[in-house]
């Protein structure tokens, strides 16, 4: 019983939601979400820009210290190779 509830909160979710993105250049999109960690709990998410085809042309993994705070508003821009349409969270976990 332990040993299995130690190895799921490992790899828990960490509880996101994405309040917009901004076109800065051809080049760069910026993502805006809040995030739920776990308090005082590590974290780290992944956030990507697509292109019209929605193909990956910008990706980054970014983590986070610890912190009380229950909800986390977060900006990050992402550099990408080709011209971006959108910038999207595609996870956030706890690490």
């Amino acid at each position: 019983g332990l040993s299995w509830l130690t190895i799921s909160n490992a790899i828990d979710d960490v509880g996101f939601n994405e309040t917009g993105y901004e076109l800065v250049d051809a080049r760069t999109v910026r993502v805006s979400f809040q995030v739920t960690p776990p308090a005082e709990t590590t974290f780290a998410c992944a956030v990507q820009a697509l292109d019209e085809d929605f193909g990956i042309v910008g990706w980054r993994v970014i983590e986070y210290p610890a912190s009380a705070q229950i909800t986390r508003a977060l900006v990050e821009t992402i550099r990408t190779v080709a011209q971006p349409t959108t910038g999207t969270v595609q996870s956030c976990w706890a690490t």
